[in-house]
């Protein structure tokens, strides 16, 4: 018995579409008695609307770049709080001067704080909260703060000045055009080795791939490996580079 994570963004879902490739070598792969699971910088709710969408079969769900764990029936194996709102929708951090609004997550659902008032919320296709400025600085309990920017090099250069400055408290990474921060050490490696512990499933044969910057915890932890369309970072620290999750389940069977 081996198992199999993917990233979703980006990795399972390139191009907004998931091959048929991919979901049928999931298939395959648990046929033959094996796990698979996602590891997502999304909360529960967004990682569901997708998975409900493409119909993709897994058999655990990591969130929140590790901060929320939950078993194939949704039963939560873990969860990890951010200790109090560590950045604040009105931060006065120069970091964070690109961003245009704010994912606050907790107990799987996020809470959107604009911060540009003229920026135009994206359709995320599920329900959420929409927060006030006062109502989000109440909000405790969170398991990853986000922030959105236009940009990418808006973000890499978010993500790298939070990242020094909490560097104490927050785990911090770039994903994609999003600031993730989650609670100190944690990202998806540790979710990941939590899941083998609850589940008491091996470490050996273990395979990943990711293909963005929340990615290379897993990747370098694991030796795991990286699609074609990734980052050219994470193609310099993966042990192989694949054009879609389907090939490298499919050539690991």
């Amino acid at each position: 018995m081996r198992v199999a994570v993917s990233d979703y963004d980006g990795t399972l879902c390139i191009g907004n579409e998931v091959s048929e490739r991919t979901l049928a070598g999931i298939d395959c792969w648990r046929k033959a008695g094996n796990a698979f699971g996602i590891a997502t910088g999304r909360d529960l709710d967004l990682i569901l609307a997708e998975t409900q969408r493409w119909k993709i079969p897994y058999d655990f769900l990591i969130c929140c770049d590790g901060a929320t764990i939950y078993n194939h029936d949704l039963t939560r194996l873990d969860r990890r709080d951010i200790d109090d709102v560590m950045i604040r929708p009105d931060a006065k951090h120069s970091s964070p001067s690109h961003g245009k609004y704010y994912e606050l997550r907790a107990n799987g659902q996020t809470c959107l704080y604009l911060k540009d008032l003229g920026f135009r919320l994206p359709r995320l296709g599920v329900p959420f909260i929409e927060s006030r400025y006062k109502d989000a600085l109440q909000l405790r309990s969170l398991q990853q703060i986000s922030l959105a920017c236009e940009r990418l090099s808006q973000a890499a250069e978010c993500a790298d000045g939070l990242a020094v400055t909490f560097s104490s408290s927050l785990a911090v990474a770039q994903n994609a055009r999003c600031m993730d921060a989650t609670p100190k050490d944690i990202n998806k490696a540790t979710g990941i080795l939590n899941v083998l512990d609850a589940k008491g499933w091996p470490e050996k044969g273990l395979l990943v791939i990711g293909d963005n910057g929340n990615d290379i915890s897993m990747i370098r932890r694991f030796n795991g490996f990286t699609v074609a369309s990734g980052l050219d970072y994470l193609k310099e620290h993966a042990w192989g580079i694949y054009e879609d999750v389907g090939e490298m389940l499919l050539k690991h069977l």
